[in-house]
């Protein structure tokens, strides 16, 4: 009988530390995870599709220039290269990671309601970048690019040229006083 009043309060630790745990899980499910702000901006790092490992730095580097150029945007907050590449880094090395959306995952890490992600290609010696922006808070593609060539031996003529669209379209999507986002082409 002695018992009784400790099992009694431990049924109930039990309990509330189940009904937490449904109602966390249950939140995630219907979309109340980690508060993601619109105006916060993370580059992701640009994934290597040349087949080419010299070329890996490239990712890196395209993705620190568009961040840097993104910054020049007043209305906007960018998450700095060495947050975004340790957020990157930690995610990779949790169990399971690799099933996930690496790009919300990287979303939720940074507080990042928008990202900026792409890849590059080799077409013979010529260079493609590929960009695209996500409402990360949505899941939805906001604007895919065209593809911006330059040469291989070259490759900051095409990441400044990318770096100048993406500055257009997220200025056109944040900034009042310019043009709509819908143009087929946004501005530079």
């Amino acid at each position: 009988r002695r018992y009784m009043p400790w099992l009694a309060s431990g049924c109930v630790a039990a309990l509330l530390v189940a009904v937490g745990a449904f109602l966390a899980v249950r939140g995630r499910a219907a979309g109340t995870g980690p508060t993601l702000e619109p105006k916060r901006i993370v580059v992701a790092q640009f994934e290597n599709h040349t087949g080419d490992a010299s070329l890996d730095p490239l990712g890196r580097m395209a993705s620190d220039w568009l961040a840097q150029g993104l910054s020049r945007i007043e209305v906007v907050e960018v998450v700095p290269t060495s947050a975004t590449v340790a957020a990157e880094q930690a995610t990779s090395r949790v169990p399971g990671s690799k099933r996930a959306d690496p790009l919300r995952t990287l979303a939720e890490r940074t507080g990042a309601g928008t990202v900026v992600s792409g890849s590059y290609y080799l077409v013979g010696q010529e260079l493609q970048l590929q960009a695209k922006v996500t409402d990360a808070r949505n899941n939805r593609l906001l604007t895919a690019l065209e593809p911006v060539a330059g040469s291989r031996d070259a490759p900051m003529n095409a990441i400044e040229a990318l770096r100048q669209r993406i500055m257009g379209v997220v200025a056109a999507r944040f900034e009042a006083n310019v043009v709509s986002l819908h143009e087929s082409h946004p501005p530079l």
